[in-house]
């Protein structure tokens, strides 16, 4: 066999074969203004611990993380349920990156399987409102916001706008959750999963956990619509 046949087979098996050594972040992160990973369309296998069980925001799909903070989340597209992964599983995927109306997710799965379960997730990375809804480097990743104020509860699909002081940012409804926005209440932590959207990032609660109005996670808080800065 010359090196001719041996280079091609060896540029065909580069292409065909996962890449076991990625981790999210290698996926996720990317300088390119378009949000696109630089994996797109390659086979990749990772690991991560679910930060949501499938099925609480769709039947379709979860989210892992394997560390905190930006570039660490991503999106499982899994519309046959392979594992029926839960929130707390850590998890290897392999299937194909893609760029689904702009959100990165890893789909045409291959093999899911559940490695542990019951393990902690990644802390909520603080972010503030104004950044939410312009930073890539969030999209698929477990965030916390402080001390917001509600300052439109229903700008339509289920969706409301909150501001800490540095701007609006999105808050979606794709999970079941008893609260429903009032205008000028304030919340003391949100927390949920950056999802992007109808070309708007935005934060999706898992359910009543990740709605604190108080330490004790009960009661209501109001605050001064006119302490929060416009614009």
């Amino acid at each position: 066999m010359n090196r001719k046949i041996l280079f091609y087979l060896f540029l065909l098996l580069l292409i065909t074969s996962p890449l076991f050594s990625l981790t999210i972040y290698d996926i996720q992160y990317t300088t390119d203004p378009s949000g696109n990973s630089p994996y797109v369309d390659s086979i990749v296998t990772v690991q991560g611990i679910a930060t949501v069980s499938q099925v609480v925001f769709s039947d379709s799909s979860y989210f892992i993380q394997d560390g905190e903070g930006p570039w660490n989340g991503i999106m499982i597209y899994d519309p046959s349920m392979i594992e029926n992964v839960e929130e707390g599983d850590l998890v290897e995927v392999t299937g194909r990156v893609s760029e689904y109306y702009d959100k990165t997710e890893i789909g045409y799965l291959q093999n899911v399987t559940v490695i542990s379960q019951g393990n902690e997730l990644p802390r909520p990375y603080f972010v503030q409102t104004g950044d939410v809804d312009t930073a890539e480097a969030y999209e698929g990743v477990l965030i916390r916001c402080a001390d917001v104020v509600i300052t439109d509860p229903n700008i339509g699909f289920g969706e409301w706008l909150i501001d800490d002081g540095s701007g609006e940012c999105r808050v979606d409804d794709k999970a079941d959750y008893s609260y429903i926005p009032i205008l000028y209440d304030t919340i003391m932590h949100i927390i949920g999963i950056v999802d992007y959207s109808y070309s708007d990032f935005k934060i999706e609660p898992r359910g009543d956990k990740d709605i604190i109005f108080t330490l004790d996670g009960t009661g209501k808080a109001y605050i001064d619509p006119d302490s929060v800065p416009n614009g």
